[in-house]
């Protein structure tokens, strides 16, 4: 009885683990056994030539098709990144980038590389990011990419402000 009763215990404490809410970005779900790495060819597909917007509506990062990365944000100041993204064998999408603050705190910031990992099973897709979510939900995260660039203008205006 009392090593059911642990066994419940952990299995509710892993559940309310699974419905953290993770950085305003998703929610955790658990990660199938048999999901599998994402190939590079799947991983440039999601990204490529796509707007990724925060669901904040602050800003986001654009995945350029020559693997260059820009990115933009009105969180506290006007902000922008560049650098560059990259996908692996392992099934992760990588950035390296460098955050360039706007007026009222001007100044750049470290090259930052940072990598998601991402693993696909039964139609379903997986995203690492301080735990595993369902990337591609209804609600997710792949419905706030979009084609092309869209922050191209207050970059842009932001980078001739600071030159």
């Amino acid at each position: 009885m009392k090593a059911a009763r642990n066994l419940l215990n952990i299995l509710l404490s892993l559940s309310l683990a699974s419905l953290v809410h993770l950085g305003g970005a998703a929610v955790a779900a658990p990660l199938p056994a048999e999901a599998v790495p994402m190939s590079p060819d799947e991983l440039s597909e999601l990204y490529r030539g796509k707007t990724q917007l925060w669901r904040e509506g602050i800003g986001g990062y654009f995945y350029a098709s020559d693997n260059k990365l820009a990115g933009y944000s009105r969180k506290r100041v006007e902000t922008y990144a560049v650098g560059r993204w990259y996908v692996t064998d392992a099934g992760e999408v990588c950035v390296v980038e460098r955050w360039i603050w706007g007026p009222g705190r001007q100044g750049r910031g470290p090259m930052k590389r940072t990598c998601w990992e991402h693993r696909k099973f039964g139609g379903q897709i997986w995203k690492y990011d301080n735990g595993w979510y369902q990337w591609n939900r209804a609600d997710g995260e792949a419905s706030r990419f979009i084609k092309g660039y869209k922050y191209y203008d207050q970059v842009m205006a932001l980078h001739a402000r600071l030159r």
